[in-house]
C-alpha cells in the first residue's frame, strides 16, 4: 500500500511540475518508444523463429492419414461397371460384350458357366477404410538443410545489425538535440545576468541624472539596452520551449510545457575520451559494414542453394497402417499394410532455370560488394570530417576562453572608468556587449564540440 501511494504521489508531482530527464534517461525513453526499433524487434523475433524452423527440417516427419471411401460405380476388366452388390460379370463384362475386341464365343461360353459358380463382384469393393502412419527422413537434401540454417542465421544477424544501426543514429540525434537545449539554458542564464548588470547600470545612470552628472540620453541608452536584452531573452526562452518539445517528439512522448532537461555541456578541458579514429578499427565497429558483410555471406549461401538443384535428393521412409475393403458400410475387416522405402529424385533438365538462378545470385553478391565499397569510402570521409570538426571546436573553445578573459577585464576597467567619469557610457555599453558576445560564442563552440564528438563516436562505431 505504501509503495502504491509513493507511485501515485510521484505521478501527481510529475503531472503538476513536468517530467525531468537526464541525457541517459532521454535516450532510454527514445529507444523504448521508437517505432522503427519496435518494428525491427518484431522482425528479429521472426528471424529467430526462422532459425528454429530451419533446424526442424533436419528432423524426421511423422504423419497420420485416415480415409473412408464409398465407391458408387467401379469398372473391372472382369466384371465391367456397376455396384459390387450386383454381378455384372455375366451381362456387361468386356469378355461378354460382342462389340468388344476381346470378345470370343468360347470365352463367353466359359464365362456363362463360371458366372453361375463364382461371384466376380468380389473383385471390387464399395467401402474402403484406410488408416496409416508414415515416417519420413531426408537422408540427403542436396545440402539445402544446413545451408538453410546458415541463411536463417545470417538473416537474424542482419536484423540485429539493423537494430544497432537505428539505435546508434537515434542516440546521436537525441544527444545533439539535448546539447541544443543545454546551450539555450546556459544562454538564458547569461542573458538574465546581463539584464541584472544592465539594471544596476540603469540605477547608477538615474542617480547621476538626479545629481546632474548625466543626461537623459544616458538614462535612455541604459533603458534601451535592457529592452534589447529582454527581447533577446524572450526569444531564447521560446526557442528553448520549442527545442524541448521537439526532443519530446523524438522521444515519442506527448507535448509537455513544463518538461525539464538537466545536464551540462562537456568541456574539452575535462579531457573527455576521444574514440579511436584508425580506419580499420572504425570500420570493424560500424554496424552498417557488419550488416553488408552478413548480406554478402547470405547471398553466398543462396548461391549454394541454387547450385544444389543439380544434385540428387534421397529420402527414406516407412509406413504402418490398416486397410479395410468391404461391401458393407460398417462391415470393417482391417488388414495390416506395412512398408519401407527409399526414394531417389534428381532433376535432369528444367529449362536452364538453375543456371539463371545462380546468375542472379552472383549479381546480388556483386551489388552488395559495390554497396560495401561505397559505404567504406563514405565512412572514411565522414570520420575525417568529424575529427576535423572536433579539433576545430577545441581550438575555438580555447580562443573563446581567452576572449572572455580579455572582455571581462575590459568591462571591469570600463565600469570603473565610467563611474569615475573617465569613460563614456558608450564605451561601457560596448564592453558589456563584448562580454556577452564572448560568452555566447564560447557556448556555441562548446555545443559544436559536443555535437561533433557524438558524430565522431557514431562515425567510428562507438555509439
Amino acid at each position: 500500500m505504501k509503495k502504491s501511494f509513493i507511485i501515485i504521489l510521484t505521478s501527481v508531482v510529475s503531472f503538476c511540475f513536468g517530467a525531468t530527464y537526464t541525457l541517459d534517461q532521454a535516450i532510454e525513453v527514445a529507444l523504448e518508444n521508437n517505432p522503427d526499433i519496435k518494428l525491427m524487434q518484431e522482425t528479429l523475433k521472426e528471424s529467430q523463429a526462422k532459425v528454429s524452423e530451419a533446424y526442424g527440417n533436419a528432423w524426421p516427419s511423422l504423419n497420420l492419414s485416415a480415409q473412408y471411401q464409398r465407391a458408387f460405380d467401379q469398372f473391372s476388366a472382369f466384371s465391367g461397371g456397376g455396384d459390387s452388390d450386383e454381378n455384372p460379370f455375366v451381362n456387361s463384362g468386356v469378355f461378354m460384350d460382342p462389340t468388344s475386341p476381346m470378345f470370343s464365343a468360347p470365352t463367353a461360353a466359359l464365362a456363362q458357366d463360371l458366372g453361375g459358380m463364382m461371384d466376380f463382384s468380389s473383385l471390387t469393393k464399395d467401402y474402403t477404410t484406410a488408416i496409416q502412419f508414415e515416417l519420413q527422413q531426408v537422408l540427403y537434401a542436396q545440402g539445402k538443410i544446413s545451408t538453410g540454417v546458415s541463411i536463417a542465421k545470417k538473416f537474424d544477424q542482419i536484423t540485429r545489425d539493423g537494430i544497432n544501426v537505428t539505435q546508434a543514429a537515434l542516440r546521436s540525434e537525441i544527444t545533439q538535440s539535448f546539447n541544443q537545449i543545454l546551450y539555450f539554458k546556459a544562454a538564458i542564464d547569461l542573458y538574465e545576468k546581463s539584464i541584472e548588470l544592465a539594471n544596476n547600470h540603469l540605477k547608477i545612470a538615474e542617480i547621476s541624472l538626479e545629481n546632474g552628472l548625466a543626461s537623459e540620453i544616458t538614462v535612455n541608452r541604459a533603458r534601451l539596452q535592457i529592452k534589447d536584452l529582454e527581447s533577446d531573452l524572450d526569444k531564447m526562452e521560446n526557442d528553448l520551449r520549442l527545442a524541448q518539445n521537439a526532443l519530446l517528439l523524438q522521444m515519442g512522448m506527448p507535448w509537455d510545457p513544463d518538461v525539464n532537461f538537466v545536464g551540462e555541456l562537456t568541456d574539452p578541458g575535462s579531457n573527455p575520451e576521444l574514440p579511436d579514429t584508425t580506419f580499420s578499427t572504425a570500420i570493424s565497429q560500424r554496424h552498417e559494414i557488419k550488416q553488408l558483410k552478413s548480406s554478402e555471406e547470405l547471398q553466398q549461401e543462396v548461391l549454394k542453394i541454387n547450385r544444389a538443384d543439380y544434385l540428387p535428393m534421397l529420402v527414406a521412409g516407412a509406413s504402418a497402417g490398416w486397410i479395410s475393403a468391404t461391401n458393407g458400410a460398417f462391415d470393417f475387416d482391417f488388414q495390416p499394410d506395412q512398408k519401407v522405402y527409399i526414394a531417389f529424385q534428381m532433376n535432369l533438365f528444367n529449362g536452364f532455370q538453375t543456371r539463371e538462378k545462380m546468375t542472379q545470385s552472383r549479381t546480388e553478391i556483386a551489388k552488395v560488394r559495390i554497396q560495401r565499397d561505397n559505404a567504406e569510402r563514405g565512412m572514411r570521409l565522414q570520420i575525417e570530417k568529424e575529427y576535423t570538426s572536433v579539433t576545430d571546436a577545441i581550438r575555438r573553445i580555447g580562443l573563446r576562453k581567452e576572449t572572455i578573459d580579455l572582455a571581462e577585464q575590459t568591462l571591469e576597467m570600463s565600469e570603473v572608468a565610467y563611474n569615475n567619469g573617465q569613460a563614456t557610457q558608450m564605451e561601457f555599453l560596448d564592453a558589456s556587449l563584448n562580454v556577452r558576445k564572448a560568452h555566447l560564442e564560447h557556448l556555441e563552440a562548446l555545443q559544436d564540440f559536443n555535437n561533433a564528438l557524438v558524430r565522431l563516436q557514431l562515425a567510428t562505431g562507438n555509439l
